[in-house]
């Protein structure tokens, strides 16, 4: 990977012991057949038996794409978050059970999540009263996207539940429009759903953070956490592009350090030429000027909806020059301005 600081989505960093072997066990399980799913995605019989093997997330989101084609059944990505937390989940699945909290799972989660697949990540936004844990993307999922994230939702979801062994009333967004059947989404993932959401994440009340888990015993979770280290040590390359790009930009909002707020800047930082990761960002569908406006829509939103912060507040935050601005930026990411997305 030459001096870059991340990985994009033609680098073999996906485990084939994690989300996509059992992707391939379930749809086999529901009637696809192995030479066909595995077709046109460069992973072989061979491959499977292979400790440690790793595939790239080009060829993950091709078996996600044969496994939904070939599969029956429209419950297949809620089948799979729920075999990421259960007994196949393996030593991740154990650590997080094992964890003392909610706060330390996500952690951990965090810290090992390749275990089961590094395409997306955990943002965690704080309001008053709840916390918020938004997925991201950290490579471009394209037509995958939406049974990734139906998958990590449920996984996340069904974590929480056991590990306070209650049903904490869970609020969930989606970024797409509700589909004809809202069952199985009501069946994985709850009733407090909402469609056609800014952002795809779910929230819950923010003193089930460092609510002591029943299952935690320090032993066993001293002996899942170094298990997780051993599989898995993360490098300088177990970020994703996007995902590199948007914690760069983020740091560098601050305003001690706004005027580096470059792409050339953060070319340097990444260690490659600027070109490249113009290139880079454009396989990915994006560009650094995308990324940064995605961060503010984000952040604005979140903070628009959990505190009372003026418009020119806002804008000094997100390095908008005046409150107009950042007005009329709103105006351009929801249709509607700032004083009617305030819900607090």
């Amino acid at each position: 990977m030459n001096g870059r600081r991340w990985f994009d989505s033609q680098d073999k960093v996906v485990p084939l012991a994690g989300v996509p072997r059992l992707l391939i066990e379930l749809a086999e399980r529901r009637g696809a057949p192995r030479p066909l799913l595995l077709r046109g995605t460069g992973i072989f019989d061979q491959d499977l038996r292979q400790p440690g093997h790793c595939i790239s997330a080009d060829q993950l989101l091709r078996l996600v794409a044969n496994a939904r084609r070939l599969a029956q059944g429209a419950d297949l990505p809620f089948l799979l978050g729920h075999r990421l937390v259960g007994a196949q989940g393996g030593p991740l699945a154990e650590l997080l059970h094992a964890s003392p909290d909610l706060r330390r799972a996500l952690v951990n989660l965090g810290r090992f999540r390749a275990l089961w697949q590094p395409l997306m990540t955990i943002l965690v936004q704080w309001s008053a009263e709840r916390i918020h844990l938004q997925l991201l993307p950290v490579v471009e999922l394209g037509d995958e996207a939406t049974f990734i994230q139906d998958c990590l939702l449920t996984a996340l979801a069904a974590l929480i539940r056991q590990g306070l062994r209650q049903p904490p009333q869970l609020q969930v967004q989606l970024g797409y429009d509700a589909p004809r059947q809202l069952a199985q989404h009501q069946q994985h993932l709850g009733q407090h759903l909402e469609f056609g959401a800014a952002c795809t994440g779910l929230s819950l009340a923010r003193h089930h953070l460092q609510q002591r888990w029943p299952d935690h015993c320090p032993a066993d979770y001293q002996q899942q956490l170094a298990l997780c280290r051993q599989l898995w040590r993360p490098s300088a390359h177990s970020i994703g592009l996007l995902e590199w790009t948007l914690r760069w930009q983020r740091r560098h909002l601050r305003p001690h350090l706004r005027q580096n707020l470059t792409i050339d800047h953060c070319a340097a930082a990444a260690g490659v030429s600027t070109a490249t990761l113009k290139r880079c960002l454009q396989r990915q569908g994006t560009s650094y000027q995308q990324l940064g406006d995605e961060l503010r829509k984000q952040l604005a939103l979140h903070r628009l909806a959990t505190s009372l912060c003026s418009n020119e507040q806002l804008a000094h935050e997100l390095g908008y020059s005046d409150g107009h601005n950042f007005r009329r930026s709103c105006k351009r990411w929801t249709g509607l301005l700032p004083s009617m997305l305030r819900q607090v």
